[in-house]
């Protein structure tokens, strides 16, 4: 089977989504190409895109959470976005890359990715089987103007949100947000305090602000050494691709914290760490609760991360906190408790799909498997003709 995963680099859990998704595939022998559709452009459309989402996140978050609002006013109009609009242009450039590369499934997951694809469906044009997957707790403004064959959500119990958005519930499987294997298994606390360079016989608590490094960092790693004053734990930050923010840290907190940049091995500090302090990111948030760790959730970006936070706290998966001495300071004597890590890790256990990558791959099969019926019975049909003409 060949494959086509279609993703942008806005943040870092839909392409991380894909990459998952991409391993699963490939694990079992099927063929990929994971693409940004941007590319097909040339030039840097996809970096200019990126950027202006990163920096906006970074700089103004208040900014995108009133965009995100906008958005969610705009869905209730009875015609397409400016997104969708804007990613129509993109339709004839994937079908010339579909012209000439075989495909026997798409799968997305970003909502421009999809966009595209339901505007090839609209003008009526030739395409293989499609998934498009959601990366977050919630169904964020223009899910609905996707139109893939099965639409991949984060939980059951959010079918009847995407339901009263007008998405079919025929099209809707509940098979959750795919993480890689490395989340599902990997080495004892430990080993991974070795391989991590950590001391073995020291504990720590792992504070991160997602792969742009966004958020209150600064003022929550100070709350978080007054917390660490007198208790046997050490900080690790991950500080991300904000490079601006790892100078400002390294300055102020030197010698006094673990400092990490962008790392590919957050899988193994998750694993030596005894709670996890981060903002709310669909990807992040569910990579954390396949592992098992205490999750305390905070410094959210306005708009669908105070969804995620919200689904993930009411179900008591994590704890949420404000940036203050009080809430943090409660929610980390909860979190490292014996009985509140326990009570936390059994309900991540109970709610969330740790295998939703190898499953997304049998939906993958499933519509793969239909088109080549379908492509043979057409080929049966036109062969059947020629004899008669005949």
């Amino acid at each position: 089977m060949d494959a086509l995963i279609l993703s942008l680099g806005t943040g870092g859990g839909h392409n991380a989504a894909g990459r998952a998704i991409q391993e699963a595939l490939e694990e079992r022998g099927h063929r990929t190409v994971f693409l940004n559709p941007y590319d097909l452009l040339g030039g840097e459309s996809s970096k200019k895109i990126d950027d202006i989402y990163i920096k906006l996140v970074q700089r103004l978050p208040w900014l995108f959470g009133a965009i995100y609002q906008l958005g969610n006013l705009y869905r209730h109009l009875p015609w397409h976005s400016p997104v969708f609009l804007c990613n129509r242009k993109l339709a004839p450039v994937l079908k010339e890359y579909l012209d000439k590369n075989h495909c026997d499934v798409i799968i997305s997951t970003h909502i421009f990715s999809g966009e595209i694809i339901a505007t090839m469906h609209e003008l009526g044009l030739k395409l293989p089987g499609t998934v498009f997957v959601a990366t977050d707790y919630t169904c964020v403004p223009f899910s609905e103007e996707t139109f893939c064959d099965s639409l991949v959500i984060a939980s059951e119990l959010l079918a009847e949100e995407y339901i009263s958005h007008g998405i079919e519930g025929e099209r809707i499987i509940p098979a959750g947000i795919p993480v890689s294997s490395q989340f599902r298994e990997g080495p004892s606390k430990q080993v991974a305090k070795a391989m991590a360079g950590l001391d073995p016989e020291k504990s720590y608590i792992l504070l991160a602000g997602g792969s742009m490094g966004a958020g209150g960092l600064i003022k929550t790693v100070g709350l978080l050494l007054k917390w660490c004053r007198g208790r046997d734990y050490i900080p690790v930050v991950v500080s991300g691709n904000n490079k601006r923010l790892q100078k400002k840290l390294s300055r102020r907190f030197s010698g006094r914290i673990i400092l990490i940049g962008y790392t590919d091995r957050l899988h193994i500090y998750l694993r030596a760490c005894d709670a996890y302090i981060t903002k709310p990111g669909g990807l992040s948030s569910t990579e954390a609760a396949v592992i098992g760790i205490p999750i305390i959730h905070m410094n959210r970006i306005p708009g669908c991360e105070t969804k995620n936070m919200r689904f993930f706290s009411e179900l008591g998966m994590s704890i949420s906190a404000k940036n203050t001495k009080g809430s943090l300071f409660s929610a980390l004597d909860r979190a490292v408790s014996s009985e509140g890590a326990l009570k936390m890790r059994l309900l991540q256990k109970k709610y969330i799909n740790p295998d939703a990558a190898g499953d997304i791959a049998l939906i993958c099969e499933g519509l793969a498997a239909k088109e080549r019926c379908r492509r043979t019975a057409l080929a049966e049909s036109e062969s059947g003709m020629e004899v008669v003409n005949a």
